[in-house]
């Protein structure tokens, strides 16, 4: 990949959530931009995945095991109430399993990638890049819970997502992280690093709009 196509693929995703995020947030357009957050966590996934360095079958494997990984815990935890507590999805993210959104396992899968690719950017030890990517991942979904709440992804018994919901996530990460670092340790993309800041400013700014607008 050239350099002016990676500029190119992280213009057109800073674009897209800047975009979003005024769409969203002027309330005579939300309900235009908000079936489109679906369609944007699959682009996030293709994008992300097309530019993968190596196309390997470690690659088929992490891909397939972590869709089905965030996929199984969230079945589990939706119908159990016992992984993250007690919360539901609704229709907005289209296809489900189970009534857990198809694109929530892509976004399990993203997510992992994306996070994979700071953490190695912090310790050469392994150990403490499967930690720092597990904190990471836990930081994405604090980010994206205020962000689901508001526009009825899915919802809570209670309002919020309780601490448990959080041990959940980084028990879940830590595996997933675990089997980024032990499948994909070495390879390259040149927009994963970026792309998780770029997702991370994305919820900030909706948050914040979101308390300047109440």
């Amino acid at each position: 990949m050239t350099k002016l196509q990676e500029r190119a693929a992280i213009t057109v995703l800073i674009i897209l959530h800047v975009v979003g995020l005024i769409g969203l947030n002027i309330p005579r357009f939300e309900g235009d931009f908000v079936p489109l957050i679906k369609v944007n966590l699959i682009f996030l996934f293709c994008i992300v995945l097309s530019l993968h360095g190596k196309w390997n079958r470690a690659f088929g494997y992490f891909v397939g095991g972590i869709f089905v990984l965030g996929l199984g815990v969230e079945i589990i935890g939706v119908r159990t109430h016992a992984i993250f507590g007690a919360y539901e999805y609704s229709d907005k993210l289209g296809l489900s399993i189970l009534t857990v959104p198809v694109v929530i396992g892509l976004n399990w899968v993203t997510v992992t990638y994306c996070a994979g690719f700071v953490a190695r950017k912090v310790d050469p030890g392994q150990a403490i890049r499967v930690f720092s990517g597990a904190l990471l991942m836990v930081g994405m979904d604090a980010l994206l819970e205020p962000f689901a709440i508001r526009f009825d992804l899915w919802q809570w018994t209670g309002g919020h997502p309780p601490l448990r919901n959080y041990a959940g996530w980084f028990v879940t990460a830590l595996i997933a992280q675990l089997a980024y670092h032990q499948l994909l340790a070495k390879t390259a993309n040149p927009i994963a690093s970026r792309t998780f800041f770029i997702l991370a400013l994305f919820f900030v700014g909706n948050l914040l709009i979101g308390r300047w607008l109440v």
